[in-house]
């Protein structure tokens, strides 16, 4: 029998963690709204939100259970846009209230 996917090959630059649905969904909740959460904080320098993990030296990887790579980043990217957009407009009446 054939094998129908192609397994993921070890890359010791990357770290995969993988998530439950509804861990994801209520952390993304919370980076929605431009907050912190257990999967991603908030890069001062980069002005973006990027996902929390344990190697500064690794790559890291979110998989959803039951998902590739490419589809929890799919699943990922919008809300990590939306909660770093307002994240930035927070920032910017911060700094046009100081003026």
């Amino acid at each position: 029998m054939k094998c129908s996917f192609t397994p993921r090959l070890y890359d010791e630059n990357t770290e995969t963690i993988y998530v439950t649905q509804s861990y994801l969904l209520e952390n993304l909740r919370t980076v929605v709204l431009g907050l912190s959460s257990h999967l991603h904080h908030w890069d001062p320098e980069t002005q973006h939100f990027v996902t929390t993990h344990k190697f500064k030296e690794k790559q890291t990887n979110l998989v959803v259970d039951g998902q590739d790579s490419s589809i929890s980043r799919s699943l990922i990217a919008p809300f990590i846009r939306l909660g770093t957009l307002l994240r930035r407009l927070e920032l910017l009446v911060v700094d046009l209230r100081t003026r």
